[in-house]
């Protein structure tokens, strides 16, 4: 009796079941389901799994800084001439999606190469250098600071969410219930990130560094902490 292959057991195959008496239309083959998996349960199984749960942090940070890049550092200018102060948050948004383009195109074969602990490692040191600077200096209306930090934020998120796909890719082969774990740990913190970015201004309606700096960053380490665990699996070690 066939079986479904190991590496996809939810295929919902058939086995035909014929009489062997009569050869009538009313006994043609009958289908019959071999397997009664659920797979939204699949799926929700594989959200609140270790592995998932291990490096959701980094979908989380991704979330996050996604809020705090195009929600909230634009409101670091207020210079009291809205035309002009559009005008440098367009350039704001525009920056850090051309730096993000550039980032996916390129950041590829660096992953392959050095591996998501190293990648990783080198963000941490430059998001935290980035966020120090953001954090000590005052940006409000400070364009020397603001432009070279939304570079550097722009380039950090995508080596991270490189990562993050990398280590899918590498865990998950071909498992769309992993994709839509990952994506629902995403679109949550990007959803309650976006919400309550309101609540962390000052009264000054600025950005409040004391809450963004140690919430982002400690999602960052958190994360890199659970990929350095789930990077021991065999599959990250062969040689690349």
């Amino acid at each position: 009796m066939w079986r479904p292959p190991p590496s996809n057991p939810y295929d919902i195959v058939t086995e035909p079941v014929t009489p062997a008496t009569t050869t009538t239309p009313a006994a043609r083959p009958v289908t019959t389901a071999v397997t009664n998996t659920n797979p939204m349960l699949k799926t929700f199984y594989t959200m609140i799994s270790p592995t998932i749960l291990l490096i959701a942090p980094i979908s989380y940070f991704g979330s996050c800084q996604m809020a705090f890049n195009g929600g909230s550092i634009p409101l670091f200018i207020h210079t009291g001439n809205d035309a002009e102060d559009l005008k440098i948050k367009l350039y704001i948004v525009a920056i850090m999606g051309a730096v993000s383009t550039v980032t996916s195109a390129c950041v590829g074969p660096f992953t392959d190469k050095y591996g998501p602990r190293i990648m990783l490692v080198f963000s941490v040191g430059l998001y935290t250098l980035t966020m120090g600077t953001m954090w000590v200096t005052r940006p409000e209306n400070n364009l020397w600071v603001l432009f070279p930090c939304v570079v550097l934020f722009s380039l950090c998120s995508g080596v991270v969410a490189n990562q993050n796909y990398k280590m899918m890719g590498v865990l998950f082969p071909g498992t769309a219930s992993a994709f839509a774990a990952q994506r629902f740990h995403g679109s949550l913190g990007t959803g309650v990130a976006f919400m309550s970015s309101g609540l962390m201004l000052t009264q000054d309606g600025i950005p409040n560094m004391n809450i963004w700096a140690p919430l982002t960053w400690g999602f960052l380490i958190a994360g890199t902490i659970g990929s350095f665990i789930v990077t021991r699996d065999e599959r990250f070690h062969r040689r690349r």
